[in-house]
């Protein structure tokens, strides 16, 4: 991941010879290795670690390039854990999942969502059978972290509209939840 970030501030430093100093670019860079379905507790150190790290050094490069105002870092995952652990000391697939979003832009300081109470106990989860909270059902949807995104990127609400065709089961007005930058956690 810090190799990806080093040639992604590279892109940035050289952005007005490269044409780039207008508008916003999306740069793809990926740091697998999280399904975790064994050695939980020990793998998910490490990675975190470099994920830390990496994270710091690209927050640090923005700054000395004057950037750190103009972009938006985040995480994306297609799926969460469960909070049991399995046979081999690991996790199994669940529901939903945490996303990081750093950056000027970025409202920090907040939790977007009801997090599952954290006095839940193994037996009560191995009672349920799968490892899911299912008294608690995630109450963000990827929809809403997608448009809080697409919002800063400029797009129109009917646009987000397009992308993401389920977020009116999230909102009732579309234009007033546009307006008001859905999960408010960007600065537009």
């Amino acid at each position: 991941l810090l190799r990806q970030l080093r040639t992604v501030a590279r892109i940035l430093s050289q952005r007005d010879r490269l044409g780039l100093s207008t508008g916003r670019q999306i740069f793809y860079v990926n740091l697998g290795g999280f399904d975790f379905h064994g050695e939980l507790l020990r793998d998910q150190r490490v990675r975190l670690g470099s994920l830390d790290y990496a994270l710091r050094y690209f927050d640090k490069v923005l700054g000395d390039l004057g950037l750190r105002e103009n972009v938006v870092t985040f995480t994306a995952s297609e799926f969460g854990r469960q909070l049991i652990a399995n046979a081999s000391a690991g996790t199994d697939h669940g529901w939903a999942g945490h996303q990081l979003v750093m950056g000027g832009a970025v409202q920090g300081g907040e939790i977007f969502g009801t997090l599952p109470p954290m006095d839940l106990s193994y037996e009560r989860f191995a009672r349920l059978g799968d490892g899911r909270a299912v008294e608690h059902i995630p109450d963000v949807s990827l929809e809403q972290f997608g448009c809080t995104l697409g919002k800063w990127f400029g797009l129109s609400a009917s646009a987000l509209r397009d992308i993401f065709p389920r977020i009116d089961n999230f909102y009732s007005d579309l234009n007033a939840a546009h307006q008001r930058g859905y999960l408010g956690f960007l600065r537009t």
